[in-house]
């Protein structure tokens, strides 16, 4: 749910990209003296950005994936960057354009990320009614419960830490936050 929460703060930003867009491309359309390849391109831009101009800020997060193309289109009709009083501000769209595809990808895991999410919560009950039916435990479990028993018998610990003269841990620095909490308790104090 948390990350459903995030992905869906994504598509609030889409309004607001997609007015920058057109501010931008507005801007870049404005630039005056631009010659050679790069007024080439942009005179092919200015005759399809009535069209762009559009579609643009009708893009929202319930938009189907087809209506992406507009980017695709814009991004095709943009100059290349050679020319430097234009290029920041053809970076900037650049910009725009891929944080808009990233909102709208993640807006659309949304449904996804629950169904999965919803599956292996119940994949995860079934194991673990299967594993108490069948009094079966995993080297997790083992880790686990062990941590879970020195917790909640203090006393239990207490004995063992003192029948312990000496804790070996190999390969300390990859125990995981579970070893790490069993090796502590066991030699506290």
């Amino acid at each position: 749910d948390e990350t459903a929460s995030e992905l869906r703060k994504y598509g609030a930003e889409i309004p607001r990209l997609c007015t920058r867009t057109v501010e931008l491309v507005g801007k870049l359309l404005a630039f005056p003296n631009i010659s050679g390849t790069a007024g080439e391109a942009l005179e092919k831009l200015r005759a399809r950005w009535p069209q762009l101009k559009e579609a643009i800020p009708n893009f929202n997060v319930d938009s189907r994936t087809s209506e992406r193309e507009v980017f695709a289109d814009l991004r095709e009709l943009l100059p290349k960057k050679q020319n430097t009083t234009i290029k920041p501000t053809l970076e900037e769209i650049d910009g725009i354009i891929d944080s808009l595809e990233n909102a709208f990808g993640a807006c659309r895991a949304v449904q996804p990320t629950l169904e999965i999410a919803a599956f292996i919560a119940d994949a995860a009950r079934e194991l673990e009614q299967r594993k108490r039916e069948e009094r079966a435990v995993t080297f997790d479990d083992l880790l686990i419960l062990t941590k879970r028993l020195l917790e909640s018998f203090p006393e239990v610990a207490s004995r063992y830490r003192r029948e312990l003269g000496a804790l070996l841990v190999d390969e300390y620095q990859d125990t995981d936050p579970v070893q790490d909490a069993v090796v502590r308790l066991l030699t506290q104090h």
